[in-house]
């Protein structure tokens, strides 16, 4: 941070400070504007005209009451200057004239140039200060509504696949329910009922083949080859399992018919 020296009255330079420091002297009243300071490294100048001091120190009450002395001392002296131009052959009303013109020549000093250029970097910077403070508002506002659409989103999908899940279940209840229904224990007992006949049957009729097989035996290599079905006697392999193919399904209908007739008699 920058070091400042204040002059003493023996014009003579005492220990430097910081800018704070000096704010601080001012806002306290131990420095006036018409007092000299100089940076390091710089010229002595009033401290009133040291940039921002008196601001940062809220003294702009002391501040514009030294311009303004100032100003009035300053027109003075070219007021001065002007009537010592003249010699005394002029009068007192045309003196009094000139000097009324020259101060309707004078340049607009109602402030010094530094304060109009601080008050323009002042709103430059309230200027970029709002359109970043907007930018960054329509940055959040964007924000807000894509995390809102964002959560949308999420909870559709979530009602979705609750709702999916819940179908599925449902479908799945259904279906096993369906297996179970009336109708479908119906049909399971009626084929269960001719399927088990059909089975009982052939095997009945294998077994018996096969007792009388053992009982009329032969070596006859003709009659090897030939087996005995029920209520048919001797015939060749192929007709016997054609028989017994035959025998299967009839027992088969007739148990399933049977079953059918067994499901009306116990619904009556």
């Amino acid at each position: 941070m920058a070091k400042y020296f204040i002059q003493n009255d023996d014009t003579s330079d005492a220990e430097p400070i910081e800018f704070r420091a000096l704010v601080k002297m001012v806002r306290d009243g131990a420095v006036d504007a018409d007092q000299m300071v100089r940076e390091e490294r710089g010229d002595w100048q009033y401290a009133g005209d040291v940039i921002g001091l008196f601001h940062l120190a809220g003294r702009t009450d002391v501040l514009e009451l030294w311009e303004e002395e100032r100003r009035q001392r300053e027109e003075l002296q070219r007021k001065t200057e002007m009537a010592s131009e003249f010699d005394g052959d002029m009068s007192l009303d045309d003196m009094e004239s000139l000097l009324e013109h020259a101060d309707g020549l004078t340049d607009e000093e109602d402030e010094p140039a530094w304060q109009k250029r601080l008050r323009e970097v002042e709103a430059q910077r309230a200027a970029a200060n709002a359109e970043l403070a907007a930018a960054n508002a329509d940055v959040t506002e964007i924000a807000r509504i894509q995390a809102l659409k964002d959560k949308a989103i999420q909870d559709a999908l979530a009602a979705t696949d609750g709702r999916y899940v819940k179908s599925r279940v449902a479908r799945a209840w259904q279906d096993f329910s369906a297996m179970f229904s009336s109708h479908t224990l119906h049909l399971m007992f009626r084929f269960g009922a001719a399927i088990l006949a059909g089975n009982l049957a052939a095997a009945g009729i294998l077994s018996w083949s096969e007792t009388e097989a053992q009982r009329f035996p032969t070596t006859s290599p003709e009659k090897t080859s030939e087996m005995i079905f029920p209520f048919w006697g001797s015939c060749s392999e192929g007709e016997y399992y054609f028989l017994l193919f035959d025998a299967a399904i009839f027992t088969a209908v007739i148990a399933y018919v049977g079953a059918t007739q067994l499901e009306r008699m116990a619904d009556d």
